[in-house]
Parts: C-alpha cells; structure tokens; sequence
C-alpha cells in the first residue's frame, strides 16, 4: 500500500513539472523518427558572427543566414531527363524566332560580309598612318585579302536547305543543331543533345563571334583583368529571366550572376577578353520553396588518378548577357524530381553548423610548411605563386550561408542522383606568404564549404558526395 502512495506521489509531482518547448529543428540523431517542421528557422533573422582563430588560421562569420520558408524539409530522389521534340521547338522560337534555321555549316556571304568590311577598313587606316601598328601594313593586307576569298566563295543566303526542327530518330544520334537566318544572330548556333547513348542532355547556344563562356568564380589568375562591362546588371537579369521562362517555365529560377572570363583554347588559361565582359546569369531548381545552391563547379567527377564513377554534371542554366543581348546559354544535365526519400530531414541550426564549418576550414585552407600549389576551388599554382614560398597565415571571411538543396551522387552512374538540404558557405580566402604577399581568391559566388544539413560531414563538390 505504501508503494502505490508513492508512486501515486511521483506520478503527481511529474505531472506538475512544464512540459520544455520542442525544437523545431535539431541536430540529427540514431533515431529516423520525423522531426517538427523548419519553420523556426525560417523565421530567424539573427546574424552569426563568431571569430575562430588557431594555428595561423583566422576564420570569420559575418552573414544573417539565408533559411527559405518552408513546412518541410525532404529530400529526394533524381532521374536524368532528356529534351522532347516539343521543348526543342522552344529552344529554336526563343533564340532564333519563328523564321526558318539551318544546319552549321560555312557562312554565307551575308554572314561574312561585315567581319570583311572591317578589315577592309582597318587596312584603309593602316595605310593612312603606318607607325601607329607594330605589325605592317602586309600582314593586314593579308587578312583582308583571305576573308575576300572566303566572300567570294560563300554561298548566298538563299542557296541555304531549311533544316526541320526535330531530332534525328536513330540509335547513333541523339544531337540537333542549327543557325539562324542570316543577318539575326548568323554565326550563332543552337545544339542539343537529347536523351540516348549514356550522356545527359544538354542544350547549348552560343555566338563564339562575341563570348567563350567561363565562370569567373573559376579564376586561376589572380591577376586576371577583365574589360568593362556593358550591360547593366538589372537589364541583364531582366533579359536573362525571360529567355529562362520561355525555355523552362518556372522549373529553374534566378540563382545569382557574376562577371564572366575568357579561357584560351590553347592554352587552358584565362585572359582578357578583347571585346567585352558579359555577365553569367545562373538559374537552378527550386523544390518545396528551397533553391539548388548556386556553384561554379560544373561536374563531379572522380579522383584525379583514376576516376572511378561516371562525372555528374549538376543540372542548371546559365545565360551570357552582353550588351547586344544573349551571347550564350547553356542547360546542362536536367533532371525528374522522383519520390522524397525523406519526408522532413532532421537540419543541423545556423550556429551548429558554422562551428562545423570553422573547423573544416581550418583544414581546407592551412598555414603551414607546405607550398600552397592548388586546390579543389581551381586555384592552379603559377610560376609566380611558387616562388613565394609557403603560406604563413590565412583569413577566411564568411559573408553569405544558405540553406539549400545539392544534388549528390548515389553510385557510380550519373543517372541516378538525389537532392539533399546542404549548407553552403561562401566568402574569401586571403593568404599570407612567406615573402610578404597576399593573395585575395574568391567572392560571394564561390562556395568554400558545403556542409552536409543532417550529419554536418563536409561534402565535396568535385566528388559529388
């Protein structure tokens, strides 16, 4: 009797005790229960700012943490997609209107016509006033006399065959491409591969007359000038999201912008453009309210000794906009959202995951003995880099996390993926030599560190897990 008195008493004494307010989102644990939804997150504004500073290595958060206003967090499973004969048709309207196109081949005369004048006109000033042109008069003479007999071999505009726009229905193609009617864009092309083979699809156009299409984040010369820009970066964003509305609706949206580069294809190295800067407008996929975080990094390949899985190429579309408008797209590797293969993920908080963060960055970007020669980011080491010895102290300044969506590999075939919630952390990297020099890389676009958003293990982009 006495027993039951006490426990009658316990009992009683627990049911006074309040009942603590549960997280609404925590840190994952053994268990796979569901958690409550992320809404409390969402709703953060607060700041992180911390400071770590160990072993030479100073490691700054100054960024209110960017947390989309969603019910749920899941993640999902991912199919390689390819293009129909329908969307095709689009890509075809938006780039080169409805009047007729053609399949690449050599340009017509009306296409050469204007890069003829030109030189034409470059010769008449080279024979007005000699010494101001360190090559001679002869050698311009030469270019303009090779493009007057590609002139007067080139076929009118009307001699063209009109292509049909759809792809070619046999096992060995699955690529379509066109050009422009002359005089609209004329060198411009338009290709598209479509399902088949084991590739992904990819929809590319370009004019290489005005841009070969590379991500400055991607920068291996950190004494790269670029020429001006032209194109105000509100109109190039205006210009950018329609052309993505009308080849894909709202299935990827604007992801972030950022100068582009000129690579030289003999070379490999970035150099100055010698017309223009475009800008690169970036659009990704957008699930449950959550975007695709925005990385320069194109594919995931395997290591760089052997690679032991097929490249994964992360789906987004990126325009080119100079100031004549669009100069290049490209839609790479789309893909179907399959089944989620996790209702509501359990997601580390801002302040757990950048104190993950510190520590992993301490690691990635070390002051130590060790001549800093590269890194996954694309930071080749030049001659010059070498000769400055080793790295004697590093600043990483954090200035934007986000929460969203990567997609990962799930085995060896690119085919089959899955989107996971990741924390992404961008910001810049300063190094300190022994020489004295600092070297400034990175930006708000390159992302220094991907988090995964349930266990906080770093996940490589280069490897896609």
């Amino acid at each position: 009797m006495k027993r039951f008195f006490l426990l009658l008493t316990v009992l009683c004494l627990l049911a006074c005790v309040p009942t603590p307010e549960t997280e609404a989102v925590i840190v994952k644990t053994d268990s796979h229960k569901p958690q409550e939804a992320a809404q409390s997150l969402a709703d953060s504004s607060d700041a992180c700012r911390a400071t770590y500073d160990e072993g030479g290595v100073m490691v700054r958060f100054d960024a209110v943490p960017e947390i989309p206003k969603t019910e749920h967090i899941a993640s999902y499973a991912l199919h390689a997609a390819g293009f129909s004969d329908e969307q095709l048709a689009a890509f075809v309207r938006a780039f080169f209107g409805d009047g007729p196109v053609y399949e690449p081949g050599e340009p017509t005369k009306e296409e050469i016509y204007p890069e003829l004048l030109a030189a034409l006109e470059l010769l008449e000033q080279v024979k007005a006033n000699p010494g101001a042109y360190e090559a001679g008069a002869d050698a311009y003479r030469a270019d303009a006399e090779e493009l007057q007999r590609a002139y007067n071999a080139a076929p009118e505009a009307d001699e063209l065959i009109p292509k049909a726009v759809a792809f070619a229905r046999n096992e060995n193609s699955g690529a379509f491409g066109c050009r422009g009617d002359g005089g609209r864009d004329a060198m411009a092309t338009l290709t598209v591969f479509s399902e088949g083979k084991e590739d992904q699809s990819l929809m590319r156009y370009r004019n290489p007359s005005r841009y070969v299409p590379e991500s400055y984040a991607k920068s291996v010369s950190s004494g790269l000038t670029l020429n001006a820009q032209n194109v105000d970066q509100a109109e190039a964003i205006r210009i950018a999201s329609d052309l993505a509305k009308a080849l894909c609706g709202d299935t990827l949206r604007y992801a972030g912008c950022e100068r582009g580069a000129r690579v030289s294809d003999a070379t490999g190295w970035y150099e100055q453009d010698p017309d223009e800067t475009p800008l690169l407008v970036f659009f990704t996929r957008v699930v449950d309210g959550m975007q695709v975080g925005f990385s320069a990094q194109p594919s995931a390949s395997g290591t760089e000794d052997q690679n032991f899985a097929d490249a994964l190429r992360y789906e987004r579309l990126i325009v080119g906009v100079d100031s004549r408008g669009v100069c290049f797209a490209e839609w790479q590797a789309p893909v179907t959202v399959g089944e989620p293969l996790c209702e509501n993920c359990a997601i580390l908080s801002a302040d757990a995951a950048c104190e993950r963060a510190a520590s992993y960055l301490r690691f990635l970007y070390p002051a130590s003995g060790a001549i800093d020669a590269s890194n996954s980011e694309g930071q080749a080491a030049s001659l010059d880099a070498l000769n400055r010895g080793s790295v004697r102290s590093s600043e990483i300044e954090i200035t934007r996390i986000a929460l969203g969506w990567m997609q990962v590999r799930t085995g060896a075939n690119a085919l089959e993926s899955k989107l996971i919630p990741v924390w992404d952390f961008c910001g810049t990297v300063m190094r300190t030599y022994e020489n004295g020099e600092s070297v400034t890389t990175g930006g708000e676009s390159v992302c220094l560190l991907t988090l995964d958003a349930e266990t906080g293990a770093r996940i490589d982009r280069a490897l896609g897990y």
